[in-house]
């Protein structure tokens, strides 16, 4: 799978390549920066976790980390797998988390990551890549990329804070 992951990151050269399990530790603190920023700042951020999950997805064939450098430092990635759907065996694409530093998201940076999951769901069979915006950060112009690189809507999400007993 690393041959695949590697030849298709030279189709983006220069701008994505595959996280290694060095990366690790820079893309958890992204995510930190990426929680902290979002709605997702009234839940807690367990970093071990992140770090865990992380891994897990670069060493498996069914996962994968995508990232872009700006000076030898990750300023970008994308995290997905490719699952089958819970209604079929059918292969789909989805996304854990797609970040981008603020001060580099007008170089392509998102397109690229996007492109290179996108390309690499479809060499690992997948019929559909599913991929929303659940963190409220720039979702009008999220939403634009997405759909000028081919997605549709296809649903909208909600989110409500409870308390569950704790006041």
């Amino acid at each position: 799978m690393t041959a695949t992951i590697t030849s298709l990151a030279g189709e983006y050269e220069g701008l994505v390549e595959p996280a290694t399990v060095e990366d690790v530790a820079r893309l958890a603190e992204m995510g930190e920066e990426l929680h902290a920023s979002s709605d997702h700042r009234v839940l807690g951020f367990d970093r071990p976790k992140v770090e865990h999950l992380l891994t897990a997805l670069i060493n498996d064939p069914n996962g994968v980390v995508f990232v872009s450098r700006r000076d030898g430092i990750v300023v970008g990635a994308f995290a997905g797998a490719v699952v089958p759907n819970w209604f079929s065996d059918d292969l789909i694409g989805v996304d854990y988390s797609f970040f981008v530093l603020p001060d580099a998201r007008k170089d392509m940076r998102g397109t690229t990551l996007i492109l290179a999951f996108t390309r690499w769901c479809e060499r690992r069979g997948a019929k559909q890549v599913k991929v929303g915006i659940t963190t409220g950060i720039e979702v009008e112009s999220t939403s634009r990329l997405y759909r000028s690189l081919g997605f549709v809507d296809a649903g909208v999400g909600f989110s409500k804070e409870v308390n569950h007993g704790n006041r």
